[in-house]
């Protein structure tokens, strides 16, 4: 941990210009190591960091009058190392306004997937002109990134900044993580895009399966 941490301290001096104190080198260090051991144990409670009292929806509900509602979810698929998104905008009478699929080759992690799908939907948002918006996600880890202000030096990271961006663009956006029961519609949606080419959709034509879990899941 030492190693790398003086490694990367290293970097940043040589790239960036910035001088680290031994202090920041020694923090560094440590905190790295606390992670990694907090990472092994399998007893240890996944932090709630950063979330909000209106998290952690069970099931989907109809958002208040005037409010539309997205959902966003991701699927990767590694027999065909292909991933995908899709993003669900239903008004509140819990009716599919539109629906938008994407494919992608490559292999990604689920959270990288996740952070795409939700910059699609805050694009999307953004493009529609579309007012008083509340995005639920399943992916925890793109919710806390998304509050918190650190920002990260990877791929991921500059995706979470690409949202902060477009988040700050748009106005009375919301952004909720919920459990997969309650997002079950964008879910069964990625799922079925599988090495189909973007696309997008009325409430009509969505596929007869799509209807159905949505039938299912309005309430």
């Amino acid at each position: 941990m030492t190693c790398w941490a003086l490694w990367r301290v290293r970097n940043d001096c040589v790239w960036k210009g910035k001088v680290a104190r031994v202090a920041t080198v020694t923090s560094l260090a440590k905190n790295t190591l606390d992670q990694w051991t907090k990472a092994q144990d399998r007893f240890e409670v996944p932090t709630a960091a950063f979330l909000i009292e209106a998290d952690g929806a069970d099931i989907w509900r109809r958002p208040a009058a005037g409010v539309i509602k997205i959902n966003v979810d991701a699927a990767l698929f590694s027999e065909s190392s292909t991933y995908s998104f899709a993003c669900v905008a239903r008004n509140d009478q819990g009716h599919t306004l539109e629906a938008i699929t994407c494919c992608r080759n490559g292999v990604v992690s689920p959270e990288l997937a996740e952070a795409m799908g939700m910059r699609e939907a805050l694009s999307w948002i953004k493009k529609k002109s579309w007012d008083k918006v509340t995005i639920e996600t399943d992916c925890l880890t793109v919710v806390q990134a998304l509050r918190c202000s650190i920002s990260m030096d990877s791929y991921f990271g500059s995706l979470i900044t690409e949202c902060k961006g477009l988040w700050s663009d748009v106005k009375n956006i919301k952004i909720l993580f919920v459990k997969r029961s309650a997002n079950s519609v964008a879910h069964a949606l990625a799922r079925a895009s599988c090495h189909v080419a973007d696309c997008t959709f009325r409430g009509g034509d969505l596929s007869p399966a799509i209807l159905d879990v949505i039938s299912k899941d309005s309430c």
